[in-house]
């Protein structure tokens, strides 16, 4: 496995992955991996930032700028993405004999309804993290030297024909 921003002790302290679920780490890791990479390194912080933070995680020195920007920002946004990947796979297993379904004897399967709005319930977590660390990243770019800003934090009137983003204006291309 490698090294993540989020560990399942935090993804389970933040969002509502039971403890049950939370022990098994072999489950949830690679949602916590995918999710990092998808959302976090490759649509918000870009190659150059994420692997910063990781190798100060790795080196156990996360201080300083990179630290707030954890534990304000990137915990919350990491664990519920993890969540929401996560989600469609908690009740079913891929198993040698097919796709299972997993019930215990005191829980009672959601209808598809319900279904969709606890994933919608998630995904409006998620949404609200990304804006909250976009708006965070742009109002403290000179923090993060490291931050891909060829993507985000630009104006209208300092866009060079590239695809943009700034929090007043939105997205353009």
């Amino acid at each position: 496995m490698s090294t993540t921003i989020l560990s399942v002790e935090k993804l389970q302290e933040i969002s509502a992955i039971s403890n049950a679920l939370a022990n098994q780490t072999d489950l949830l890791m690679p949602f916590v991996e995918f999710a990092e990479v998808a959302h976090l390194k490759e649509d918000i912080l870009g190659e150059a930032l994420y692997d910063d933070i990781i190798a100060d995680i790795e080196a156990g020195t996360l201080s300083g700028n990179n630290q707030t920007l954890c534990e304000k920002y990137l915990y919350n946004l990491s664990a519920w993405y993890s969540y929401f990947e996560a989600s469609p796979f908690i009740a079913y297993r891929a198993e040698a004999k097919g796709v299972t379904k997993k019930f215990s004897d005191n829980s009672q399967a959601l209808e598809k309804n319900e279904i969709a709005d606890w994933r919608q319930a998630i995904l409006d977590k998620c949404t609200f993290w990304y804006n909250a660390t976009l708006k965070y990243l742009n109002n403290n770019s000179t923090l993060f030297p490291l931050w891909r800003t060829a993507f985000y934090g630009k104006t209208e009137s300092n866009c060079t024909g590239d695809a943009g983003y700034d929090s007043a204006n939105g997205i353009w291309v």
